[in-house]
């Protein structure tokens, strides 16, 4: 899957804000794994995107843990 670079730092930092949310305890870590769709490159309609993110959540997952993968 391709990704295009100059999006990565968005990503992360959303990922990264995400984290802020679950945090419940300052010993608690948080575990993610994102799969990601960009409009127009991964599709132009809903179906489309919400497929392409999900195949790529399913490869983030299988990398292990703290990935995000672009569909």
């Amino acid at each position: 899957m391709k990704i295009n670079l100059m999006k990565l730092p968005a990503i992360y930092g959303m990922a990264g804000a995400l984290a802020g949310y679950f945090l419940l305890h300052p010993a608690s870590m948080f575990i993610h794994s994102i799969g990601v769709a960009v409009f127009p490159e991964d599709g132009r309609s809903v179906d489309e995107m919400v497929g392409k993110a999900g195949a790529a959540l399913y490869i983030a997952k299988d990398l292990g843990r703290n990935r995000v993968v672009s569909g």
